[in-house]
């Protein structure tokens, strides 16, 4: 289903929502307001009964021994809440509720060790997913998109959005949305130029 067609530098074009085949639908996370806007407008769009699977890339920092705060002596057996690993539990598990909130019933969280791009596509082969989707800040895809699409060709429809519209640089399937309406996109070739937990 198509919405105005629009191109965003000849290599996107606008949909009027994220379609998907019968495998899952990955969305980033990143704790930004632009991947807490992708997973409400995309839980909000999609059939709720499709795998939503929450994605975000943990960094592995070189373990330096961090000095005691007075926050860790006040917290004393709960001072693990100030872990990096903490407070990406805490952004999963309320993006989570985001998503149930906005009607999605089969939620999954998946995080994995290393940069966006790498971490998102091998969830996205590894889940056999038929979309991913990113939020975006800007007017476009972003980097991250743009490298995303790249390594996951056509593997997976890949979508943005600002949580107004969607943009789509998916290759030509047909594909299922809502309550099982189907489409067909014209095939795109990926010549040109995108977070998980688990």
């Amino acid at each position: 289903m198509r919405l105005g067609m629009s191109t965003y530098r000849g290599r996107w074009e606008q949909v009027d929502g994220p379609s998907c085949g019968r495998g899952p639908v990955i969305v980033g996370c990143t704790g930004t307001d632009a991947s807490l806007r992708a997973l409400t407008a995309s839980a909000r769009t999609l059939d709720p009964t499709i795998d939503l699977v929450l994605v975000c890339a943990v960094t592995r920092r070189r373990r330096r021994a961090q000095p005691t705060t007075f926050l860790h002596d006040a917290l004393k057996s709960e001072a693990y809440l100030l872990t990096p690993e903490a407070t990406t539990d805490e952004l999963l598990r309320h993006a989570a509720e985001t998503a149930r909130r906005e009607r999605a019933r089969h939620i999954r969280i998946h995080t994995d060790t290393g940069d966006p791009v790498t971490v998102l596509a091998r969830a996205a082969s590894d889940l056999e997913a038929s979309a991913v989707i990113l939020g975006t800040s800007g007017s476009g895809p972003g980097a991250l998109a743009r490298a995303l699409h790249r390594r996951i060709g056509s593997g997976a429809d890949l979508f943005v959005t600002d949580g107004t519209r969607f943009l789509s640089a998916a290759g030509g399937t047909t594909v299922t949305t809502g309550a099982g309406r189907s489409s067909s996109r014209p095939v795109w070739d990926p010549t040109g130029v995108g977070v998980a937990h688990g």
